[in-house]
């Protein structure tokens, strides 16, 4: 049934022309209709190439981006390699001076401060390892304990472990004569030196 012919008089002399006005009417709707449905149609088809297109440039921005992203990680581990490798050259060259410094501050010290307290020259080696493992850089000064290395040496030269690597204080040898080589009083006679020649023999 035709959408608004049930207000149209049936009975009137017009009533075949406003049913064919009618008629022609919802007929130029149905034209309407159907130009808005095609264009919408190619709209969708439009929207749908248009949404396409979107989808592949998602696609190659995520591409884009991926890629990109592995050549920072890459570049990223290249740094971190080159870098470690400076560092621990860096860190070689640091520890070496740092060994320098210990020999020079440390060794040199402990060799000079046990000279002071007169060590014995072929325990010295024993003395220097002894002292050695306890002696740090503190402030750039060499230290044992809370004390500087000649004061820690001498206190320890004055214990009985450091006594014992220590030369006894003017002592020069044990010849007869106490350390003076020119025997005093008178000289000896001939037969006092024949027998003093015949003793040793």
């Amino acid at each position: 049934m035709l959408d608004g012919l049930d207000k149209i008089d049936l009975t009137a002399d017009d009533a075949m022309e406003q049913i064919n006005a009618l008629a022609t009417g919802l007929a130029g709707k149905n034209a309407q209709l159907l130009e808005k449905l095609s264009a919408g149609k190619l709209s969708g088809n439009e929207s749908a190439a248009e949404l396409e297109n979107l989808r592949l440039f998602k696609q190659n921005a995520d591409q884009k981006i991926l890629e990109e992203g592995q050549q920072y990680e890459e570049a990223k581990q290249g740094l971190i390699k080159t870098h470690g490798e400076d560092l621990l050259k860096a860190n070689g060259r640091g520890d070496k001076a740092e060994a320098q410094l210990k020999t020079l501050l440390i060794d040199n010290g402990l060799s000079a401060a046990l000279d002071g307290v007169n060590i014995n020259k072929n325990l010295k080696a024993g003395a220097v390892a002894m002292l050695q493992s306890g002696a740090v850089i503190t402030d750039g000064k060499a230290m044992i304990g809370d004390k500087s290395l000649s004061d820690a040496v001498t206190e320890w030269a004055s214990t009985d472990a450091g006594k014992a690597f220590c030369l006894a204080e003017n002592n020069s040898g044990g010849d007869g004569f106490g350390g003076n080589k020119t025997p005093t009083g008178k000289p000896l006679t001939l037969t006092e030196q024949a027998i003093a020649a015949n003793s040793l023999k």
